[in-house]
């Protein structure tokens, strides 16, 4: 196996060296951040090292160990989520004083809304084991919640959303998954004219990912913008996030996305509880979003306000934010995948 390794000042620079010399086909052995020894520290950077070979076909008991180890994982939390219901059985009821469903302090648990908790507890025989109860409560947030897997495809892709979701990091991992493992020309236009910090880290993510970039303050220079990144393969747009009392703002961000024909794509933070993720998609119903992107799933300590949200609001759910790693924190998962890790969160309840 031809083994080599890529050193450069960020992680993004090191992958970037590594697809030029082996391909798509190269896989990553390790990474590591190394930091300047001896005189070395006082003039030189830490290196970011990647250690990658040509991908080859992996041995058969490598990839069993690797499905077994995964299979423990999910036995293990699904245990745990057991056992947090278990201790909860007998929980009487606060109006009757008599025993109620032992699922329904797991849903409250959960952060599922009420209402919603009762659809799900209709479903869910009283007398069955506690593993069985949630087994059928994950085939029912599964078939509840609607997810289209897959990343943006269309030329022409706007992150909107809330301030602080997370939109211009979820960008950067967009436009570098697209960069570095579809091989394609990559365009960043920012709309953002407030934040000036939002804007320089943008550009800082162009330069590593040596795409074009721009700046447009509304709809004309939007267009102008984008005339000179005719060569580009994809564009995305990082759109201001709006406080709630600047309707103006918004009808104007509205107005330049549709000039633009752009492909909106929701970001909302999974931290959020259920109440301010409904509001927010309310308010950006009028973008026409095709998909939502949760955000920080990492930090949030149970995911029923995420779940609740599609009671209301029934755009897709896309990709999952899982950390702040830039492009590695983010994740395509399928409706069964997300129902575990939406019944896993009730072992990190306890």
């Amino acid at each position: 196996m031809d083994v080599k390794t890529y050193s450069a000042p960020t992680k993004l620079e090191a992958l970037m060296r590594m697809r030029q010399e082996l391909g798509q086909e190269a896989v990553v052995l390790s990474e590591r951040r190394v930091q300047p020894s001896g005189i070395q520290k006082a003039f030189k950077r830490p290196q970011f090292e990647i250690v990658a070979a040509i991908e080859q076909q992996r041995e058969a008991n490598e990839a069993k160990l690797e499905v077994q180890s995964r299979l423990d994982q999910l036995e293990a939390e699904l245990r745990e989520a057991v056992a947090m219901v278990r201790a909860r059985r007998q929980a009487p009821d606060a109006e009757s004083g008599q025993p109620s469903h032992p699922m329904a302090s797991a849903l409250a648990e959960l952060g599922i809304d009420p209402e919603l908790a009762v659809g799900f507890l209709d479903k869910i025989p009283s007398d069955e084991t506690e593993l069985n109860q949630l087994e059928r409560l994950k085939a029912l947030v599964a078939d509840f919640v609607p997810i289209v897997e897959g990343l943006p495809q269309s030329r022409l892709v706007a992150l909107i959303g809330p301030n602080g979701s997370g939109k211009t990091t979820t960008l950067a991992k967009l436009a570098a998954e697209a960069s570095l493992t579809q091989g394609k020309r990559i365009g960043l236009v920012s709309l953002d004219g407030y934040r000036l910090g939002a804007i320089e880290q943008l550009r800082s993510y162009a330069e590593i990912l040596g795409a074009q970039f721009g700046i447009a303050y509304d709809a004309d220079e939007a267009a102008e913008t984008l005339e000179t990144m005719s060569d580009c393969d994809q564009i995305f747009i990082d759109a201001p996030g709006i406080a709630l009392r600047e309707e103006d703002r918004l009808t104007g961000l509205v107005q330049t996305l549709d000039a633009v024909s752009a492909e909106n794509w929701l970001v909302l933070s999974a931290d959020a509880d259920s109440h301010s993720l409904i509001q927010a998609a309310k308010r950006y119903e009028r973008f026409r979003p095709v998909r939502i992107i949760a955000t920080k799933t990492d930090q949030a300590a149970r995911l029923g306000p995420l779940v609740s949200l599609f009671a209301e609001h029934r755009t897709p759910l896309g990709p999952l934010g899982t950390g702040d790693r830039v492009p590695d924190d983010l994740k395509i998962v399928g409706p069964s995948a997300f129902a575990q890790m939406a019944i896993a969160s009730l072992a990190l309840r306890r």
